[in-house]
């Protein structure tokens, strides 16, 4: 069983790099909602054809009697309260993480959070998304379909990403 949709991978194509790996592996494929806000609960439904007990639900699981029902991807609204709540928890961190691996851009990242606590439903931020997803749609169809080296993305290095991106 794999995970072929996920309401958060808005760039689509790791959806669909997921469902043709299933479909080569003979995998039975779910979707799953990944809600980290509230408005995303129930997003994506699997239908289980199955008793209503526990034993006959995972019964029903381990034979791939599983269809995915309902998906849908989490819009930027979403996307953006989903960030401030990540920001409001893990601001410390983030300013940590900048002052350890990128000392230089530290006051930048500073001030960006600021201005985005000071207002993250700016028609700013809903463009800043749209751009990210953007790029990020480019650089996953790039590593799923187009054989690039995934493990940049693990490095975290601008200097290396930026370029799949942009070419």
């Amino acid at each position: 069983m794999i995970e072929v949709f996920n309401s958060n991978n808005v760039d689509r194509y790791s959806n669909l790099r997921a469902s043709y790996f299933a479909k080569a592996n003979n995998m039975t494929e779910v979707a799953g909602s990944d809600s980290h806000v509230v408005s995303t609960l129930g997003r994506c439904v699997d239908i289980i054809q199955a008793e209503n007990t526990l034993d006959s639900v995972l019964r029903s699981m381990r034979r791939g009697k599983i269809t995915i029902g309902t998906t849908g991807y989490i819009t930027s609204k979403e996307m953006i309260e989903h960030a401030k709540y990540k920001i409001e928890n893990s601001k410390d961190d983030i300013i940590r993480y900048f002052k350890e691996n990128h000392p230089h851009l530290t006051g930048v990242c500073s001030f960006l959070i600021d201005v985005f606590e000071s207002n993250p439903n700016s028609m700013v931020w809903r463009a800043v998304y749209q751009v990210a997803v953007y790029l990020t749609t480019k650089l996953s169809n790039k590593i799923n379909f187009k054989n690039q080296d995934y493990n940049v993305l693990y490095e975290r290095n601008l200097r290396a990403i930026l370029p799949m991106i942009l070419t």
